[in-house]
């Protein structure tokens, strides 16, 4: 199958780690990712995150549901982490991009240069003072 792109741009809230999740919850209560037992008669959907993700470890969710190890300051598999300053230059040649261009890159497929199969990375948008929004994104799934 390969994995698959997903971001999510919400308003800004300085506990990432809390946003993070409560993304992940919504992910899953709307039943936005891929689920093995898809299309086959007579078995339920996982009442859980803990147990789709015991379900399927191989294939994942390809969604911020497989960011299950959370937030981190540095970039490793199952876990957001900032983007560098090495990237936030090349990408938006600022450290603080505004939302628009958050925006603009989010939907550009741009994601897969920076981001290695299943690692996430999130942007703030706005200046430090005063940020507006986070964009997390990233590839997930086999």
């Amino acid at each position: 199958m390969g994995s698959s792109e997903w971001h999510h741009i919400v308003a800004f809230e300085p506990d990432i780690a809390a946003v993070l999740v409560r993304l992940q919850e919504a992910e899953f209560a709307a039943g936005e990712y891929f689920w093995e037992g898809d299309g086959v008669d007579g078995i339920d959907r996982p009442e859980s995150i803990e147990a789709l993700l015991d379900d399927q470890p191989a294939s994942g969710t390809h969604s911020i549901i497989d960011m299950f190890e959370g937030v981190s300051d540095e970039p490793r598999f199952g876990v957001v982490a900032p983007l560098s300053e090495a990237q936030l230059m090349t990408a938006f040649d600022t450290l603080h991009p505004d939302l628009d261009a958050v925006r603009r890159w989010a939907q550009s497929s741009a994601i897969d240069e920076w981001l290695p199969n299943w690692y996430g990375g999130y942007v703030v948008a706005g200046p430090p003072d005063a940020p507006t929004g986070i964009c997390f994104a990233g590839f997930s799934g086999d």
